[in-house]
């Protein structure tokens, strides 16, 4: 079954995140992907260390992904490698490097799901400069629960026309409720952040979403509810019977430090083949 994801985060002052990325299933338990994101961090002019300006100039990063996926019946794992780049438009100076993310899920006795990725291990950056200069990136932990109530879900009794024994048949549910909590840490932050966030879908079509931080650092001291990371939103799902896939349509806004109104929207568009 092959996927397609593609999003766009509008931040402000000309920055722009995107991204594209393709999964397939190559067999019941083997996956693999790749994917292409960009940061686009806008124009701005450059200035020399005498403060004369010296021309307009932007930034722009990315990172070109390829990984894989393995599962079992309740676990699955997957890995990735991360090819990164930056560069100043109008200027020589540039860096590329490599990192490498790792997680994994279990599935605890249908009740609960437990997460544990961990990104950018032994990421770094080199530079060309006169001194080969070389940035190590700090790694990020994240580790969450996430327990799913099925408002409809339903199962039934079938007999197995191999064996002739009775099997239960669960029937997914298409209107939920889900909640997530999560703990994040990055490598030199003062304190870890405690994330909480909630899913509701009352129809097949539609899912509402929202997620804040409930423990987290801010202005260097650890503090509840900080309320600088924050975002709500909307998942639409059309059912449209002459196209040969399905498709989400993601929209949210979300906090953002640089913004006098602190909001930046984001758009994600997802096809199932």
């Amino acid at each position: 079954i092959p996927m397609v994801n593609s999003s766009i985060s509008i931040l402000g002052y000309g920055r722009v995140q995107s991204s594209i990325s393709y999964a397939q299933e190559i067999s019941e338990s083997l996956g693999l992907g790749v994917s292409f994101n960009s940061f686009y961090g806008g124009s701005f002019t450059a200035r020399n260390s005498l403060g004369v300006a010296i021309g307009e100039m932007s930034d722009f990063q990315y990172n070109l992904a390829a990984a894989c996926s393995y599962r079992i019946e309740f676990m699955s794992m997957g890995a990735s490698i991360k090819y990164l780049g930056s560069s100043l438009n109008n200027n020589p100076l540039s860096a590329n490097g490599v990192a490498l993310d790792f997680g994994t899920k279990f599935d605890v006795f249908d009740l609960f799901s437990f997460g544990l990725s961990v990104q950018n291990i032994s990421g770094m950056l080199f530079w060309n400069n006169n001194s080969s200069t070389r940035d190590d990136i700090p790694y990020t932990i994240r580790t969450g629960l996430a327990f799913e109530y099925g408002i409809n879900a339903d199962e039934y009794l079938t007999r197995s026309t191999i064996t002739g024994k009775e099997e239960v048949v669960v029937v997914p549910a298409t209107r939920y409720v889900l909640i997530a909590a999560d703990a994040i840490y990055s490598q030199y932050m003062t304190s870890p952040e405690f994330v909480l966030g909630i899913e509701l879908s009352l129809h097949e079509l539609l899912a509402f979403r929202g997620g804040i931080s409930i423990y987290g650092n801010k202005f260097g001291e650890a503090q509840l509810f900080p309320m600088n990371n924050w975002g709500a939103g909307i998942s639409l799902r059309p059912v449209i019977e002459d196209l040969p896939f399905k498709m989400n349509i993601d929209y949210a806004i979300a906090n953002e430090y640089l913004l006098n109104n602190g909001i930046a929207h984001h758009f994600t568009l997802l096809f199932e083949f």
